[in-house]
């Protein structure tokens, strides 16, 4: 009769089920040191928590997508504040249509500056969240949800700075292009901690893996 997988309807081919009794005969000498990745072996399943790591990675990397499109779509447009007359964003205002590099103080390039550097940073985590989603095995994501996090504070020193500057002016209204920096900032961190329970998951998972069960 030929074997069946726990649970599903296909056959073991014939190097499954060598590689079953190879597993089973080692365990028979030395039943003490039967752990659960043994038994993920032997009933054919894969380590737990991949599937939940998977499913945080890959929410992650779609979260860390829209921050950085709303991070891109919010630093090139020129609709963060509205005024009598015109907007203006971080590059240029337009006064009736007509639109004019601005000139860059300290505070406007601090804003400039971590806006750029959130961008940046937002497209090495997703790229790196993408190689995640496509790499085999147990790899980890430290250093995705570290970017992602900084990705989020660059956002709100940038924001916190712009708002300090405009707030006393009684004739100045915050647009869109400001409101989309401020939506892309739970995104992003949001996005760096899927990546961390993630991670938090694979340790949790590599420390139940190696504790024995005793029979």
């Amino acid at each position: 009769m030929a074997a069946r997988r726990g649970g599903g309807s296909g056959i073991l081919p014939h190097r499954d089920i060598v590689s079953l009794l190879s597993h089973l005969w080692a365990l028979s000498k030395n039943p003490g040191e039967l752990g659960v990745s043994h038994i993920g072996v032997i009933l054919g399943s894969s380590p737990p928590g991949m599937g939940v790591k998977r499913s945080l990675q890959s929410g992650g990397t779609m979260l860390g997508f829209l921050a950085n499109s709303f991070i891109v779509l919010s630093t090139a447009s020129n609709y963060w504040i509205r005024y009598s007359g015109g907007h203006s964003g971080l590059w240029q205002e337009c006064n009736e249509g007509i639109c004019s590099n601005i000139p860059c103080d300290s505070t406007l390039a601090v804003t400039r500056a971590c806006m750029v550097l959130a961008a940046g940073c937002g497209i090495m985590g997703l790229v790196m969240g993408l190689r995640l989603l496509c790499s085999e095995g147990y790899s980890r994501g430290q250093t995705t949800c570290a970017v992602f996090f900084i990705s989020g504070l660059l956002l709100l020193i940038a924001l916190t700075v712009y708002t300090v500057k405009n707030a006393w002016k009684d004739d100045v209204f915050y647009s869109w292009s400001y409101f989309l920096g401020w939506l892309a900032l739970p995104f992003s961190i949001l996005a760096g901690f899927c990546f961390l329970l993630a991670d938090m998951i694979m340790q949790s998972t590599d420390a139940i893996s190696g504790f024995p069960v005793c029979l």
